[in-house]
């Protein structure tokens, strides 16, 4: 199966497919005929669910990584730069 990569896809459309595969999970569906329905690997859709048990639909949405937050913001970053140039 050939797959799309994610960053090609528009993020209201990332986050029907991961809507999707939470609602397929809930029907007792497992992840690999979640990922070959909504046409991503299986550990994918166990990434989505981690981040849905953790986080609730929130997570599912664009921006939410669910990772920490960079130590340096980006006025930081470019001072930090132009401090060593």
């Amino acid at each position: 199966m050939k797959f799309r990569d994610a960053r090609t896809i528009p993020p209201e459309q990332l986050y029907k497919r991961r809507k999707q595969a939470i609602a397929l999970c809930k029907k007792g569906m497992n992840f690999i005929e979640i990922a070959k329905i909504v046409g991503v690997r299986r550990d994918v859709v166990g990434r989505w669910y981690a981040m849905w048990q953790e986080g609730g639909m929130k997570a599912l949405t664009f921006g939410f990584s669910g990772k920490k937050p960079p130590r340096l913001t980006l006025g930081l970053h470019e001072k930090g730069k132009k401090d060593i140039c």
